[in-house]
C-alpha cells in the first residue's frame, strides 16, 4: 500500500507527472491501491488531468499546486492523483465526460473531486487559486456534514457517463440510400467551414486534419475550400515558418496567434493531409511544408530507434511563446535583399503584432511561394533561434501517436516524389521499432518505457493498422501486410464486445462506470472505431479477405444514426462510407513497386497497390469492384486502357 502522506510521483515514466514530483501536494499515480488507501481512510480524491505541454496546466500548477497553504488544504482532507492525459486517455475521457456534465465545460487543465472509489461528483477546467481553495473547502463541508448529497451526484454522473460512452444503436435509414447520405453529410460538413481561411468557422481553431479527408479528391467547390484551408494553414503563425511544424491550434480564427505547443499527432496528420493534397496539386507551398513538418520532427522529436516522442512545450524563458516571437532587436544580420524580402513576405512591422512582439505569418501572400531571398534569411533565424532557451520536450514515446506519423510518412512516400527515398528509410526503421511494443509477456504496450505495464488502447492499434498497410502499399513489402493481419487479430482478440461488430476503447472496463467505453465520435484525432473500421476495410482489400470488409460494413451500420445527426464529429465514418460505396481500384502487380509508386501518382483518386504472385513480372492488372482488366503488357498499355 503506497504512503498517501508523501508525495509519490518522483519514479514515474511521464514528464508531466515528473514535473509535479517536487510540489508540496502528497500527489499520487491513479492505480488500484491508491483508490484503496482513500477508501480506508474515507478520503475524498483530488483527480487532477494535464500533459506536459499545457500552458494552463503550467499556470495552475505555480499558481496552487505549488503553494503551500493550498497543499495543506488538499494533503490534510483528500488524496490527490495526478494524471497524465496522454498516457491513460481512457479516464481522461471518463473525467472529461464528468466534467461536461457537472459544469458544462471541458478542456486542460481538468480537475475532478471524487468519492474515496473514485467516481466524480464535480468536474472542471482551469481554477484560480482562491477559487480553488473555495472548491476544497466547500466539497469537504459537504462530505462531513450531508455525504448523501455528493453520493447521488457521483451516481447521477455516473449515469450519464455510462450513457454518453457506450455503443450507439442506431441503423441506417433503408429509405435513404448510402450515396445520398454522404451527399448529406459532405454537405453539412462544407457549410460549417470558413470559406475565407478555412477549417471549422469557430474559435479557438484547431486544424481536425480528420475533417479534410473525405474531401481530397473532390471537384469545386470543395476541393478550392480544403485548398484555401491547407494554404491558410502553412502562411498562419500557426505553423513555425522558422522551424516546421504546427501548433495545436490558434486562438483566433485567422491561424494568426497559436497556442504554441506542438504535438506528434497533429503534425503526424497534417503530413497525410499535405501528402495527400500535394499528390492533387504539387504546390510549392504543400512542399516547403512537409519538409518543414519532416525536419521538425525529426530533429526535435525523433530517437535514434526512429520512434516519436510526444510533443514540444509552449513556454520556455518563463513565457508562452518565447522561443518563437521575434523583435527587430532579436533579428540576425540580414542582407539588403534578404531584409526586402523577408519584410515583403511577412509584412513585418517594427512595432509588432502580437504583445509587442512579432509572430511571422503571411496573411497577404498566403498563395504565393516565398520571394527568392525568404528562405536565406529564415535560415539565419534559425540557426540564431537554435542560442535561445528552447521549449521542453515530452519525452513519453505513444504507440498510437507513432503509428499516425508512420502513415504520414507512408503516404510521403506514395505520393511525394521528391521525398519519397528519405521517407521510405524513416518509414520502414519506424515500422520495425513499434513492431516491438507488441511484448510476449504483456502483449501490445501503449508506451514502453513505463514504470508501470500500461496496455495498448484501441487508439493505438487501430491507428498502427492503417500504418501497416499504408506502408506495405509504399514498400512493396509483403512483411507489412501480414504484420497487418496479425494485428488485425490482435484487435479482435482485445477489443470486441459480447454484442455487435463495435469495439471497446479498453481491454478492461473502466473503473469508474465499470463498463466498457466505445469511442465512435471524432475529435483531434479519428474516433479509434472509425480507424479500426477503415483498417479493416484496407486490410480487406490487400488481403483479399471479405470478413474485414464486412467488419466493417456492419460498424458503419450501427453509428449511422450519429453520423446523421453530426456529420462534422463523424469524418473518419463518412470517408469510409465514401470508400464503401466508392471502391477504390486496385492495381495487382509482382516486383516493380517504384514503378508502382509511379503509376499511384498519376491516377487522381489513387488504387490500392497489392503485390499479387500470380501477375507475371512486368505485367499489371487493375481491378475495380469484382470485375478485373484483361493484364497489361506495360505501363502505357495499362494507362491506355485504364477508365477514371
Amino acid at each position: 500500500m503506497p504512503d498517501v502522506q508523501q508525495n509519490n510521483l518522483g519514479a514515474e515514466n511521464s514528464p508531466y507527472l515528473r514535473q509535479h514530483a517536487h510540489n508540496p501536494v502528497w500527489w499520487q499515480p491513479y492505480c488500484a491501491e491508491t483508490i484503496i488507501a482513500a477508501q480506508n481512510l474515507q478520503k475524498l480524491i483530488v483527480v487532477s488531468i494535464g500533459y506536459s505541454a499545457c500552458h494552463w496546466c503550467h499556470v495552475m500548477e505555480h499558481e496552487s499546486f505549488a503553494d503551500a497553504d493550498v497543499a495543506a488544504v488538499m494533503n490534510s482532507r483528500y488524496v490527490s492523483i495526478k494524471l497524465d492525459r496522454e498516457e491513460r486517455p481512457d479516464l481522461d475521457h471518463v473525467y472529461m465526460q464528468a466534467a461536461m456534465l457537472s459544469s458544462r465545460q471541458g478542456g486542460w487543465p481538468l480537475n475532478a473531486i471524487c468519492l474515496p472509489d473514485g467516481r466524480p461528483f464535480f468536474a472542471g477546467t482551469y481554477f484560480p487559486r482562491e477559487r480553488w481553495v473555495a472548491v476544497l473547502h466547500h466539497f469537504y463541508g459537504l462530505w462531513k456534514t450531508e455525504p448523501s448529497t455528493l453520493i447521488e451526484a457521483a451516481e447521477a454522473i455516473k449515469k450519464g457517463i455510462a450513457k454518453l460512452l457506450s455503443a450507439p444503436t442506431g441503423q441506417p435509414d433503408s429509405n435513404l440510400a448510402l450515396s445520398e447520405s454522404i451527399q448529406k453529410w459532405k454537405s453539412a460538413i462544407y457549410r460549417q467551414l470558413d470559406p475565407d481561411f478555412g477549417g471549422p468557422n469557430r474559435e479557438p481553431r484547431f486544424p481536425m486534419p480528420a475533417i479534410a479527408l473525405p474531401f481530397l479528391s473532390d471537384k469545386q467547390p470543395m476541393a478550392n475550400r480544403i485548398q484555401i484551408w491547407l494554404l491558410r494553414m502553412a502562411a498562419g503563425g500557426i505553423y513555425d515558418q522558422v522551424g516546421g511544424g504546427f501548433a495545436r491550434y490558434s486562438t483566433d480564427g485567422y491561424w494568426f496567434v497559436p497556442h504554441f505547443e506542438k504535438m506528434l499527432y497533429d503534425n503526424a496528420q497534417l503530413l497525410e493531409i499535405y501528402a495527400l493534397a500535394w499528390h492533387r496539386d504539387p504546390h510549392p507551398i504543400y512542399l516547403r511544408t512537409l519538409q518543414g513538418i519532416f525536419q521538425w520532427a525529426g530533429s526535435d522529436l525523433q530517437l535514434a530507434d526512429g520512434r516519436f516522442q510526444s510533443a514540444m512545450d509552449a513556454d520556455s524563458e518563463g513565457y508562452e511563446g518565447a522561443y518563437y516571437v521575434w523583435t527587430p532587436e532579436s533579428l540576425p544580420e540580414l542582407s539588403p535583399e534578404e531584409w526586402n524580402d523577408f519584410q515583403a513576405d511577412f509584412q513585418w512591422k517594427a512595432e509588432g503584432n502580437w504583445e509587442g512582439k512579432t509572430i511571422l505569418w503571411r496573411p497577404e501572400r498566403w498563395e504565393s511561394p516565398f520571394l527568392p531571398n525568404t528562405e536565406s534569411a529564415l535560415l539565419k533565424l534559425e540557426r540564431l533561434r537554435r542560442n535561445r532557451a528552447a521549449p521542453s520536450i515530452d519525452s513519453k514515446v505513444l504507440l498510437g501517436w507513432n503509428a499516425l506519423y508512420l502513415r504520414g510518412l507512408a503516404t510521403l512516400v506514395l505520393g511525394v516524389e521528391p521525398m519519397q527515398k528519405i521517407a521510405l528509410v524513416q518509414a520502414e526503421k519506424l515500422g520495425e521499432a513499434l513492431w516491438k511494443h507488441r511484448t510476449a509477456h504483456a502483449g501490445w504496450l501503449r508506451c514502453l518505457e513505463s514504470t508501470r505495464p500500461l496496455p495498448a488502447f484501441l487508439d493505438d492499434l487501430a491507428p498502427l493498422g492503417l500504418a501497416y498497410t499504408q506502408l506495405y502499399q509504399a514498400s512493396g513489402s509483403t512483411i507489412w501486410l501480414e504484420r497487418s493481419q496479425a494485428l488485425a487479430q490482435d484487435i479482435l482478440n482485445q477489443f470486441a464486445l459480447p454484442r455487435g461488430p463495435l469495439l471497446s476503447f479498453s481491454s478492461q472496463a473502466d473503473p469508474v462506470t465499470h463498463q466498457h467505453h466505445v469511442e465512435v465520435q471524432d475529435n483531434v484525432v479519428p474516433s479509434a472505431n472509425s480507424m479500426a473500421a477503415r483498417f479493416f476495410f484496407e486490410l480487406g482489400i490487400l488481403s483479399g479477405n471479405l470478413i474485414y470488409q464486412d467488419r466493417a460494413q456492419a460498424m458503419l451500420a450501427q453509428v449511422f444514426s450519429a453520423v446523421h445527426e453530426s456529420p462534422m464529429w463523424h469524418c473518419g465514418w463518412v470517408l469510409l462510407a465514401e470508400l464503401l460505396e466508392h471502391p477504390k481500384d486496385e492495381l495487382r502487380y509482382h516486383g516493380q513497386t517504384e514503378t508502382a509508386r509511379s503509376i499511384w501518382r498519376q491516377r487522381l483518386r489513387p488504387p490500392f497497390l497489392v503485390q499479387d504472385g500470380c501477375i507475371p513480372s512486368g505485367q499489371w492488372q487493375v481491378c475495380r469492384g469484382t470485375q478485373c482488366l484483361l493484364p497489361a503488357a506495360s505501363v502505357e498499355e495499362l494507362l491506355l486502357h485504364w477508365p477514371e
